[in-house]
């Protein structure tokens, strides 16, 4: 017998990061068929090969015997790899399986091309395992809820359901009763939901007031809980959902209250956003520029200053006069008080001014009433 190795896509397992779009894949196949498969071309037949359930695995280990005998890992490798046999060529084995005639074949085959159909397995299950962390977003979306509906109360490992035969004989798997119990607790929830509307309605004849108060707590409540199961089934899990808000980014999501209190707890932190950083240097470029004009308006001050020599200091410098010049100021003497603008006194002012300020007043004599 010829064993040909076949070209391979590059591995999505455990090295590697699944993205949400290859985990809602997987998800969707193991829903609805009930497994992964690859395949492989041994001696010109089309082998094909899928992952076992949990149900299967443990028939594996029941089949190889003790665990204390020494030939019981090779025993239940081959019952592993029996049990991963779909079909050869166009025939499905799901529905008459033969587990010890398969068993058998793999028995004969050579170890290195044993060890590379339970490299292919090894694979799909690491898979697997990554997949099933994004099963709550999954169980969100639109299209997980259209397959439960229409599902109709029927197991998901039914023939009508998975189009294969044979299929309802091996069992649920790990996700399709973890996707169950999602789904089954998401109609309680439609189902309270709707009660409680129509109590509120026969309650609103009695207390309108009060009714409509708590239909409007209900809404938000459902609002907000709708809010965050939307944008887990867009990030496809809790882990992507918080790592939301990124330094680079402009400004974080606050759409629900967990939202709103994660960002006032990042900004009580000291943590900030390419949004704040933004502010922040638009208001420190403020800042420059209102210093920097200021520096500009001294320097032309002090530059007048120095052409005109001595001015006085026009930024409101200022000192009390001598006992020397407020006498010359009493006598009537002009004069200039260092350090100030030039100072007169009343001798100073001309004949003509002081003669139209006496018309001004007239004989009027203030007196101490």
């Amino acid at each position: 017998m010829i064993w040909l190795d076949r070209q391979v896509a590059p591995s999505k397992g455990l090295g590697s990061k699944m993205e949400r779009d290859d985990a809602y894949q997987i998800l969707s196949d193991l829903v609805n068929k009930g497994f992964l498969v690859t395949s492989l071309d041994l001696d010109g037949q089309h082998f094909m090969f899928k992952t076992i359930n949990e149900k299967e695995f443990h028939l594996a280990r029941m089949l190889s015997g003790s665990t204390s005998q020494p030939t019981y890992d090779n025993r239940f490798m081959r019952n592993f790899v029996a049990l991963s046999l779909l079909g050869i060529g166009g025939r499905l084995f799901l529905e008459n399986r033969d587990i010890q005639a398969a068993y058998d074949v793999f028995m004969g085959i050579p170890s290195k091309v044993f060890t590379r159909i339970l490299d292919e397995l090894t694979d799909l299950r690491s898979q697997t395992s990554q997949a099933i962390r994004f099963m709550e977003g999954f169980s969100y979306t639109p299209g997980s809820r259209s397959m439960w509906k229409n599902l109709a109360g029927r197991l998901p490992c039914e023939e009508p359901f998975t189009g294969l035969p044979g299929t309802s004989k091996i069992g649920l798997n790990v996700v399709q009763e973890q996707w169950m119990y999602i789904n089954r607790a998401l109609d309680h929830e439609e189902e309270y939901s709707e009660k409680f509307s129509l109590a509120l309605i026969v309650a609103s004849a009695q207390n309108p007031k009060g009714a409509k108060m708590m239909w409007a707590k209900h809404d938000a409540g459902m609002e907000e809980l709708t809010g965050q199961r939307k944008k887990l089934a867009e990030k496809g899990t809790k882990d992507e959902v918080k790592r939301a808000w990124k330094p680079d980014g402009w400004a974080a999501p606050v759409d629900t209250a967990e939202d709103l209190i994660a960002e006032l707890n990042r900004q009580m932190e000291g943590k900030k956003d390419r949004h704040d950083l933004f502010i922040e240097n638009y208001l420190k470029s403020l800042r420059d520029a209102a210093e920097s004009e200021a520096r500009a308006a001294k320097e032309r001050i002090e530059k007048i200053r120095e052409q005109l020599g001595g001015v006085p200091d026009i930024e409101g410098g200022s000192r009390p006069a001598t006992a020397a010049e407020m006498e010359a100021l009493f006598k009537g003497q002009k004069g200039q008080v260092q350090g100030t603008a030039e100072v007169h006194g009343e001798g100073y002012v001309n004949q003509e001014d002081r003669g139209k300020f006496l018309r001004k007043v007239g004989s009027k004599v203030l007196t101490g009433k």
